[in-house]
């Protein structure tokens, strides 16, 4: 976590400059695998903020270097703050929707119905004693958006709009985390629009210990009650895996019990923000039926952490989907001007691109390339990029830049 100095300066800082000053910064140096150090998850005490305090620069470098971090009062200001399971199941915008009841047999139940009773045990608790005893309600409305999701029959666009005029962003996070537009025209995962899901959860109810394969940052908003989170990086391989390790509650049946990185709780009006590729349990410790709605949010994407971590991230097959991505952004998205050998900043390169190319991809790929965070990237930053990509691959043969 940055000392009161460096927090102070990040709020009047813009990022090529905030780049520059925190490769000097403890948080930089030396982060990464070829390190016993891990980077930003240094301290079993998990980065704090409120809501008030959190700027755009700060939030923006955080996400950047892949901070789990906690920001207390922003769920406050959503529309779906204080939402409760009973409200829910009174609210005839969700009359009769069908939800997962997660783990066990029971397979989906209704919000409007008496659910709770239906939850199953996980048997977690029997390998490790912090799990969550029994399963929650999950409503991933989000899914109504795409043909090959098979939503079920119950479920309207009504109920996803709902929850989009109420969801809120923010204002320290790019507006493009509300609503970002491929170029078919159409939402995006990993934007708050496109990507909203409800867990409900009964006391000591939860979701097991497990690893999403999601490319982009998460939030969760605790919308009512309280929850515990345990939370874990991409944990090091020594060669590339070719199947997933950490579906739900995998990690309690290694040889070696988990160790959490952070064990932290959320109350209600919290936000707790973590990078892909983390390790999460959740647990109602509370004594009432906990809310929360989860997002994925894509601006900007935490490509500094994807090169400190990039063997980590090239060898789970968990995390496959980001294969392609690093290789996107170790080519700088093909941006780089074929006639240039010099060292260029990244303004010189969004100046050069195509005008094709997204700047906001580009400006995450530059991240990626600029390991050493001095806002400068050159020919042998791309070539040094690949190969230590291809390296973590277990290749060799580079393709020409």
């Amino acid at each position: 976590m940055l000392d009161e100095t460096h927090r102070s300066m990040l709020g009047h800082v813009r990022p090529v400059r905030l780049l520059s000053l925190l490769a000097s910064s403890q948080i930089v140096s030396g982060a990464g695998d070829g390190d016993v150090n891990l980077g930003v998850w240094r301290s079993d005490h998990v980065p704090t903020f409120s809501d008030g305090d959190m700027t755009a620069d700060l939030f923006e470098q955080h996400v950047l270097n892949g901070s789990a971090f906690i920001v207390r009062g922003a769920a406050k200001r959503s529309g779906m703050y204080n939402w409760s399971c009973d409200s829910i199941r009174s609210d005839p915008t969700f009359h009769g929707a069908e939800a997962r009841l997660s783990y066990g047999q029971a397979g989906n139940d209704n919000l409007s119905s008496h659910w709770e009773s239906d939850v199953r045990p996980t048997g977690a608790r029997e390998l490790d004693s912090e799990a969550p005893s029994n399963g929650a309600l999950y409503f991933g409305i989000k899914d109504i958006q795409f043909a090959d999701a098979h939503s079920p029959a119950s479920w309207t666009f009504d109920m996803l709009q709902s929850i989009r005029k109420l969801t809120y962003l923010p204002a320290y996070m790019d507006a493009l985390n509300l609503n970002r537009i491929n170029d078919e025209g159409l939402s995006e995962l990993d934007s708050f629009y496109s990507s909203p899901e409800i867990w409900l959860s009964p006391p000591s109810s939860g979701a097991q210990a497990h690893m999403d394969h999601h490319t982009s940052s998460t939030v969760s908003f605790q919308l009512y009650g309280e929850k515990q989170w345990r939370l874990s990086q991409i944990p090091p391989r020594e060669t590339v895996s070719d199947r997933s390790e950490f579906e739900d509650g995998a990690i309690y049946r290694r040889k070696e019990p988990w160790h959490p990185q952070y064990v932290l709780k959320l109350q209600a009006g919290d936000a707790l923000f973590f990078p892909p590729g983390t390790i999460h349990e959740t647990s109602n410790t509370g004594t009432e039926c906990a809310v929360s709605i989860t997002y994925q949010f894509s601006v900007p994407m935490p490509s500094r952490y994807y090169r400190w971590f990039v063997k980590r991230f090239r060898r789970s097959a968990d995390m496959h989907e980001s294969w392609e991505l690093m290789d996107h952004w170790a080519h700088l998205n093909g941006a780089w001007p074929s006639q240039i050998t010099h060292n260029l900043t990244l303004q010189q390169i969004l100046e050069l691109a195509p005008v094709d190319v997204s700047h906001t991809e580009l400006h995450d790929a530059f991240w990626f390339v600029d390991k050493d965070g001095d806002g400068i990237v050159a020919l042998q930053d791309l070539r040094a990029c690949t190969d230590e990509l291809l390296a973590a691959a277990g290749q060799t043969q580079r393709r020409e830049l």
